[in-house]
């Protein structure tokens, strides 16, 4: 992903689902630039990434007052580490990062990227997640 063997302007659309945060802080600037390199003109960038501040939030109501986090797949504070550090179960499963709507919007403008939506919902494990879709 943070170098993809393509042409400059080869490629019309590229998905990225929880991938992003697995890639280091201190490459993630340089790999949206790569991957706005090989998006045609008007070319669309598509992230889903799970949401940090959501995540804090429950970790932090869960730890100081008990409430639910409302997820099957995370019960408690202690699952929740799962969405900042990954499973670890196997090499590439660490996070290397996090995002909020904020950071993430800041981390496509300097790549270059242009017409930035980020929506905040709820994916599959019912995790509160980012949808960034962004325009070359």
């Amino acid at each position: 992903a943070r170098q993809i063997p393509y042409p400059d302007g080869g490629v019309a659309a590229i998905y990225a689902s929880h991938l992003l945060e697995h890639i280091s802080h201190r490459e993630t600037t340089e790999t949206l630039k790569e991957w706005c390199r090989v998006l045609k003109p008007k070319g669309q960038l598509i992230i889903n990434v799970p949401d940090l501040e959501w995540a804090c939030a429950k970790f932090l109501e869960n730890y100081r007052e008990n409430k639910s986090i409302g997820s099957n797949s995370y019960k408690n504070y202690q699952d929740l580490l799962l969405v900042f550090y990954g499973h670890q179960d196997a090499p590439g499963e660490y996070h290397q990062n996090g995002f909020t709507q904020k950071s993430l919007k800041k981390a496509l403008k300097k790549a270059g990227f242009q017409k930035i939506n980020i929506q905040k919902t709820i994916d599959a494990h019912q995790i509160g997640v980012l949808i960034a879709q962004a325009v070359k």
